[in-house]
């Protein structure tokens, strides 16, 4: 197996940890996908990968509006971040069910009041 050294964290890791760059010399992006994910979760949204893991020890361990453990068809298999995009402040970890309800929803209270009295049958939903 061929391996290739994080420039980020230093560590040698198979070449299926690497992302493809056309550009690179070797054809692979010089960090690690672990590396790149940390770097994006800071970038983003201000917080460490140890942040993200406490947002989700703080939720038990699931999806901060429905509870389910398994994250679904997030971005790589993740957890989403959760966040204004107004302010960009995180507001927690969801399932990606959740994530595009409430992107759908347009982030907004009052469409989802609307959406939960639509599913509750009351009439003045409309």
């Amino acid at each position: 197996m061929q391996e290739k050294i994080c420039s980020k964290c230093g560590k040698a890791k198979p070449k299926s940890a690497f992302s493809v760059q056309s550009v690179g010399r070797d054809g692979m992006q010089a960090y690690c996908k672990s590396c790149r994910a940390e770097d994006h979760l800071q970038r983003k949204y201000g917080i460490s990968a140890e942040e993200k893991m406490a947002m989700l020890a703080l939720q038990g361990g699931g999806c901060a509006i429905c509870g389910t453990k398994d994250p679904s068809g997030g971005r790589f298999g993740e957890w989403n971040v959760d966040h204004n995009h107004k302010t960009k402040q995180t507001r927690g970890l969801l399932c990606n069910a959740c994530n595009l309800a409430l992107g759908y929803l347009q982030d907004d209270p009052n469409l989802a009041d609307i959406a939960a009295a639509y599913l509750r049958g009351y009439s003045e939903a409309f």
